[in-house]
């Protein structure tokens, strides 16, 4: 058909209606023939092509035949002849029409029959694709390994018409495979079931990489029984095998079963083979993911572990405590059998082992590694952990094979223990196979070991401050001492001197000089007991004043003292200062203020406020005379005591009348204070 009839109304019968017309004239001159028949039936294929309706068709060829009657009755005389001839067409035209209307009967039915094929192999596409389609949705639904693999069961069984449905999932450390998952099996075999590559159904499917098909599968030699699984009612099989096809990947092996023998068509089975791709990707993603959530748990508990083992590392600055301590956890942290710190021993010239866990005493006392030599001087020099696989072959191990084979370890990770400072040294880990220490564990190990050279070189440190510290407290003391002996001797000369003077004013004279000696030798006594350059200041108050009070009158004096909860210590410098202050304080109260007396009372009270030390005397005595001030009136000792507080101490002093009757003297100063936990009860002597 041209185009131009293609695209007009009506165009297919004006072709063919000629065509009907000649074969009809034909048929009316020469009678029916095989080859007139032959020319119908293919006329007849040709309207079966058309689009036009029988009926329209028919139409065209009862015209054709009217067209062709016409024509005989105008050109054709004879009579005879021509009803021959007439006869001749009604039977070609009858014979025309049959055969058209058997030809297009047939191709219709022949194209009924293939829309009906087409619309099955339609619902049954549409069907497996709603089937993958729920076995996708049920794959991916979760990324837990196992509830994934339920889900994707259940579909499975349900998509395929089957009674049970096995996922077995490949172990590539055991090099076989495991049910994970199954829809009618006991629960008892899901995860203790296993088949390794070629063994049953299963193992065959995954070896070959095929699917397996069998319509009676205790009739197949290849089928193995799992015991108490519960499959025994079972027997048809169709198992294919879970691959990941971009990378050739084996992951597991997919099973139906059915309880009637069943013979597993094509389409079956490559059904199937779409849904183990689908699975292969989705166990994948569940593995991965799996894998990924560990390796990051795993992470944090790691990280957090050593923030706290670091921590208690830290929390001690004795260098023994802080040995065993990083061997302790260090060993925990690394999953190791035994576990040792080897440091540079400057006596012997080499390394030792100076705390271990595991390892016997003797192996301990016996090892002993050359500075620079062994895996010690290996992991200093690369400043780089040292994996040793086999100890009982590498000549870098500086026991001996009997020590090795006695402690039972084979491989040994050798980590230096450095700072910026310097290096400390070196911690081993001992495990008992060979080939135990992987690098993945490295990182860690290297922090923790970080933290804890610097754990340990604090602890050095403080030891030798503390050392230093020790040695300079007992240098003071001695000095303090020594210092304190000389002026006691300077003050018992005074006192022999005193006791030949005949002039009562010389003897005064002297008594206060002594007062003064022994003030200053009592502060060195103190300070040879104290912590370096620091004295209590109730200790200096108790000593000072009983030395005065005891050194210059025989006079009855009751001394009070009140000082508050905290008791002060203060520098040495402060404390002479003050000592040789309270020594001119009390001395004044008791010669001007008991003169003549046989009794007297002494009240001491030492104050705090922020950083102000402030020190109050208060006698009962005569009082101070009238017009009396500090600047002008006041004597030799109160202008020692002026010159004392104002310009070595940087404080102030004040000497005023107490409302009660007698004197009050305070002294303030400013000073670094400390307290001391206990409080001083009230004192009387």
């Amino acid at each position: 058909m041209q185009d131009s009839s293609a695209s007009e109304p009506g165009s297919a019968l004006e072709v063919l209606q000629p065509q009907f017309h000649e074969l009809l004239r034909t048929a009316c001159r020469e009678g029916p023939s095989r080859s007139l028949r032959l020319q119908f039936e293919r006329l007849a294929r040709l309207c079966a092509t058309q689009q036009d309706p029988l009926s329209e068709i028919l139409k065209a060829v009862n015209a054709a035949a009217g067209q062709v009657a016409r024509e005989l009755d105008l050109t054709v005389t004879n009579a005879e002849a021509r009803l021959q001839m007439e006869r001749r067409l009604r039977q070609s035209s009858t014979e025309l029409v049959a055969t058209i209307s058997c030809v297009v009967a047939q191709a219709s039915a022949a194209l009924i029959t293939t829309l009906g094929a087409l619309d099955q192999r339609l619902t049954e596409t549409v069907e497996q694709l709603t089937a993958l389609q729920t076995v996708n949705s049920a794959a991916n639904s979760s990324l837990d390994l196992g509830t994934m693999l339920d889900l994707t069961a259940r579909a499975v069984r349900s998509v395929t018409r089957s009674d049970l449905c096995s996922i077995y999932v490949f172990d590539d450390q055991r090099n076989d495979l495991v049910l994970r998952a199954s829809t009618g099996l006991s629960p008892h075999v899901i995860g203790k079931a296993r088949m390794s590559i070629g063994e049953g159904i299963t193992g065959w499917a995954a070896q070959t990489g095929k699917p397996v098909a069998v319509a009676d599968a205790w009739a197949d030699p290849r089928f193995k029984y799992i015991p108490e699984s519960g499959e025994e009612s079972y027997r048809s099989m169709l198992s294919v095998p879970i691959v990941v096809f971009t990378v050739h990947k084996l992951v597991g092996v997919l099973n139906v079963q059915t309880v009637q023998v069943r013979d597993w068509t094509t389409a079956e089975t490559a059904f199937l083979e779409s849904v183990s791709g689908q699975i292969a990707l989705a166990i994948e993603n569940a593995r991965l993911y799996r894998e990924t959530d560990e390796q990051l748990r795993r992470k944090v508990e790691q990280m957090t572990t050593l923030q706290r083992v670091s921590a208690l590392v830290a929390s001690s600055l004795d260098v023994q405590e802080v040995l065993d301590l990083i061997v302790t956890y260090l060993k925990d942290l690394g999953r190791a059998d035994k576990c040792s710190v080897f440091v540079l021993d400057d006596q012997i010239g080499a390394y030792r082992i100076a705390s271990s866990k595991g390892l016997s005493e003797g192996y301990r006392e016996r090892v002993r590694v050359p500075v620079g030599q062994g895996v010690v001087g290996a992991a200093l020099r690369t400043k780089e952990p040292v994996i040793v696989f086999d100890a009982l072959s590498d000549p870098r191990i500086a026991a001996s094979e009997e020590d090795v084979r006695a402690e039972g370890y084979r491989s040994l990770l050798a980590l230096p223990l450095l700072t910026k400072r310097t290096e400390i040294g070196v911690a081993c880990l001992y495990a008992y196979e060979p080939h135990g220490f992987q690098q993945a564990e490295l990182p860690l190990l290297l922090a923790f070991c970080d933290e804890a050279a610097l754990a340990l070189d604090n602890a050095q440190l403080y030891q030798e401050v503390r050392w230093g510290l020790q040695t300079k407290s007992l240098l003071l003391a001695e000095m303090h001492h020594r210092v304190k002996n000389n002026l006691q001797t300077i003050a018992a000369l005074l006192s022999m001197q005193m006791r030949r003077a005949k002039v009562a004013s010389e003897r005064i004279a002297l008594a206060e000089s002594i007062a003064r000696i022994q003030s200053i030798a009592s502060i060195h006594d103190l300070l040879s007991h104290e912590d370096i350059g620091l004295a209590s200041v109730r200790d200096i108050v108790q000593q000072v004043v009983g030395s005065v009070t005891s050194a210059l009158t025989s006079t009855g004096v009751t001394v009070h003292y009140d000082i508050e909860d905290h008791t002060l210590q203060i520098a040495s410098k402060e404390a002479t200062i003050l000592a040789l202050v309270l020594n001119e304080v009390v001395t004044n109260a008791i010669q001007h203020g008991f003169a003549q007396r046989e009794t007297g009372t002494l009240r001491v009270a030492v104050r705090r406020h922020l950083n102000e030390v402030s020190v109050e005397v208060l006698d009962d005595g005569s009082g101070l005379p009238s017009g009396f001030s500090v600047d002008g009136s006041g004597g030799l000792g109160t202008q020692i005591i002026h010159t004392l507080v104002s310009k070595d101490l940087h404080g102030s002093f004040t000497l005023i009348p107490s409302p009660g009757g007698g004197t009050l003297a305070v002294i303030r100063f400013p000073a670094v204070i400390t307290s001391e936990p206990n409080r001083l009860a009230p004192q009387v002597h």
